[in-house]
């Protein structure tokens, strides 16, 4: 098994990246070290909205988020980041 990070990579129907998953992984062994998982989301006229990283431990924990939030008007992205104990509990049915 090869170490190193590997990619997986979701497109919409219009071609654009919506999500990518990157897994990072012990050289030697092949165990799953962490990751991160990148999602974006479009305007209705295309242009970027959001770009949230989520970065994850080796047990898929989420441990910090970073949100870009872009506008249509020309302003510069504003950026937020949360650390593992803001972020909200994901809810499974």
């Amino acid at each position: 098994m090869s170490g190193g990070p590997w990619e997986i990579g979701t497109k919409d129907d219009q071609n654009r990246v919506v999500k990518r998953v990157e897994v990072d992984r012990d050289p030697e062994t092949g165990e799953v070290l962490g990751g991160t998982v990148t999602t974006w989301s479009y305007y209705k006229t295309g242009e970027t909205e959001d770009i949230v990283t989520s970065t994850r431990n080796a047990e898929n924990v989420e441990t910090h988020r970073f949100t870009r939030h872009h506008f249509r008007d020309g302003r510069q992205p504003v950026v937020s980041e949360q650390i593992q104990e803001e972020i909200p509990a994901e809810v499974t049915p």
